[in-house]
């Protein structure tokens, strides 16, 4: 499969993009909204004009007509055309393909097959759920038997529960087809679920590129560990495994539980959304709760993000600003915190 290679890619959203994809890898590229992720992708699939050099297997890429390039592309918004059938819409892309009727009706068979979706063969999209829809999208993007396959933030309209089911059943499936496969998102939980490899892009700028835990562990810019602020990373000075896939961690300041992969534990990393607050001792185990004091408080839109020490360390939370329980949170004010063991990562 392909190999993709920016060298100097620019243009009004990009500033000198190197970058290497490698053959059969999945790279998510991580970006607030205004990276540049959408135009960076679109210009790999030659949407959109630059300037420097983009190689496909070696080859030019402007060396190779559009419609031979063997790219398949679901942008975010899908464009699902609503006066044809799934079946019409999923094919659409083999027109002009030198192949006969018969050959058209079995590829789309095939990869109604391979997604799941023979059963809505004759439905129009305006029948289909979003998971549906999201299916029939990328089926169409498969159709014609594509080497690349760029996805553009494809879950960010579903809810957390479909689109995190995608994301598992999207990731088997490129691997099983062995696709080059780009992956935008803004999400850091998507990207590390999704790439191989991540690459942080910035203002049209990749600062960092390697895998999710190397990224967490050596950031090497301050944008990037700025980005990377939305959670709480932990040092580990002490690791035992306790059976049952956990271990008990001591950070020099706190003893906790977390999953254990038969790896040497370095640290510890935990999303703020996933940090549990509450003014009353919480009931159950004691099991990664503790008694921490709130020593900053940042409003962001509809969010609070809240710094809580606990015995020295300090561990970001996340609260909405409707929610009743901790509306009157105070710098200084003793609250109780659970770091879920489920969302602990461990590097």
């Amino acid at each position: 499969m392909a190999e993709i290679i920016l060298k100097g890619v620019r243009n009004f959203a990009l500033y000198g993009v190197d970058l290497a994809i490698h053959s059969r890898e999945t790279l998510a590229i991580v970006g607030l909204t205004g990276a540049g992720k959408t135009t960076l992708i679109k210009a790999i699939a030659g949407l959109v004009p630059y300037k420097g050099t983009i190689l496909m297997d070696d080859r030019d890429m402007r060396t190779i007509p559009i419609r031979k390039r063997r790219i398949g592309y679901l942008p975010q918004d899908l464009y699902l055309f609503p006066h044809m059938t799934v079946f019409s819409n999923l094919t659409y892309g083999l027109k002009g393909k030198d192949l006969s009727p018969e050959e058209v009706r079995h590829r789309g068979e095939e990869v109604m097959t391979l997604m799941g979706i023979t059963h809505l063969a004759d439905r129009y999209p305006a029948n289909l759920s979003g998971g549906e829809k999201q299916r029939v999208a990328l089926a169409r993007a498969l159709a014609p038997y594509p080497e690349v396959l760029l996805l553009d933030e494809p879950f960010s309209s579903l809810d957390v529960k479909t689109a995190k089911y995608l994301r598992l059943e999207f990731r088997r499936i490129v691997h099983e087809l062995a696709l080059t496969t780009v992956f935008i998102t803004h999400n850091l939980t998507e990207a590390e679920e999704m790439g191989d490899r991540l690459a942080i892009l910035d203002k049209g700028v990749i600062l960092r590129t390697g895998n999710f835990h190397d990224i967490f562990i050596r950031p090497d810019h301050p944008l990037v560990s700025e980005f990377l602020g939305s959670y709480t990373i932990l040092s580990c000075r002490y690791s035992q495994s306790i059976g049952n896939g956990l271990a008990r961690i001591d950070t020099g300041r706190l003893t906790l539980l977390v999953p254990d992969e038969g790896k040497p534990i370095r640290k510890v990393a935990i999303a703020s959304r996933h940090v549990y607050l509450s003014r009353e001792k919480p009931p159950g185990p004691d099991v990664n709760r503790f008694l921490g004091t709130v020593e900053e408080m940042v409003y962001e839109g509809s969010l609070k993000r809240v710094v809580i020490n606990i015995s020295g360390e300090h561990v970001l939370a996340e609260v909405l600003r409707g929610e009743e329980a901790l509306h009157d949170l105070k710098i200084g004010a003793s609250v109780y915190v659970i770091l879920r063991l489920r969302h602990l990562k461990v590097l």
